[in-house]
């Protein structure tokens, strides 16, 4: 099978392609499972800036907006849903490969919140039992995680139409739609962020979990005493050391400029290094503005310190 992005021959099974990572399940006429499974963004506000590369997409982004169903009688917004007499969702800011991430309101503490609710893998089929056991996988994942660069988890229940996690909400975007409004960070700045990420990976690591898709898109940012903390998102393609049933064996999963060689032949036997890969590939992207394919060590020879 030829993939239609690096023309690579691939054998006629396979779900991505072994080189770039691309997914192939469009060609062969079958879906990809990992593709499906993954639960989707986390990313807590829409992204703006420059358009993305079909490369550059996690397995199925998409952004996309409902109809209203009334007016929030407490913020006087539009309303497209209520969730357990608490929640409102307000807008649709990010959909997945099964999930979709809205902008809600919690009206018992009155404050902004963000609300990913799973959906079913057809319109009127309900959950399948690896969707539900995905699902609960990355509530209990970010539950477990208390730490000041990730993401944190208030709630998580279900209602009549789905199972839903609420977190906290980042009005400030993220590492991706800086990106797309500078083109590139200073050196030191980028150096701080990245910073914060990794030490919100390595407690996420003693914790035996894996994020598996680090990327400026799943790094929100949040304005702390006049400084911008980055806070890690989007744990629907993170694995706990310990699981295996979940995965399959012989595939790529993730975005594919930043997956690792490893990653790219078999997301399931991976280890805390390609975290550490995808956040090299990451912080080459935010001192270069590059899209961080082929990655050049001349485009960093201003910074010398960058490039050991």
């Amino acid at each position: 099978m030829l993939c239609p992005t690096c023309n690579i021959e691939n054998p006629p099974e396979a779900k991505f392609c072994n080189q770039c990572a691309s997914d192939l399940s469009a060609i062969s006429g079958e879906s990809a499972v990992e593709a499906k499974d993954s639960i989707g963004p986390m990313a807590t506000k829409v992204t703006s800036g420059k358009k993305k590369k079909d490369q550059d997409l996690s397995l199925g982004d998409r952004v996309t907006r409902g109809p209203s169903a009334g007016k929030s009688a407490a913020t006087g917004a539009p309303v497209l849903k209520r969730l357990a007499d608490r929640y409102e969702l307000q807008e649709e800011i990010g959909r997945g490969g099964f999930a979709v991430v809205y902008r809600g309101q919690d009206l018992k503490l009155n404050s902004a919140v963000a609300v990913k609710c799973l959906l079913p893998r057809k319109e009127g089929e309900g959950f399948s039992e690896q969707e539900l056991a995905r699902f609960k996988r990355e509530v209990q994942a970010i539950a477990k995680l208390n730490h000041r660069n990730v993401v944190r988890v208030t709630d998580h229940d279900q209602d009549q139409d789905s199972y839903y996690i609420v977190m906290e909400y980042f009005a400030g975007g993220s590492l991706g739609d800086l990106l797309g409004e500078q083109g590139k960070l200073p050196p030191e700045e980028a150096v701080r962020l990245v910073q914060g990420v990794c030490q919100g990976l390595s407690y996420a690591h003693r914790k035996n979990l894996i994020h598996r898709d680090i990327k400026p898109d799943n790094i929100m940012l949040e304005e702390e005493e006049g400084q911008q903390i980055a806070k890690i998102v989007d744990f629907g393609l993170a694995r706990d050391g310990q699981e295996v049933a979940l995965s399959m064996t012989g595939y790529g999963m993730g975005t594919a400029h930043y997956m690792s060689p490893e990653q790219r032949r078999d997301a399931k036997s991976v280890n805390h290094t390609t975290d550490i890969y995808a956040v090299g590939k990451t912080l080459y992207q935010l001192v270069t503005g590059e899209v961080p394919d082929n990655v050049d060590p001349e485009a960093l020879e201003s910074y010398p310190d960058l490039s050991k």
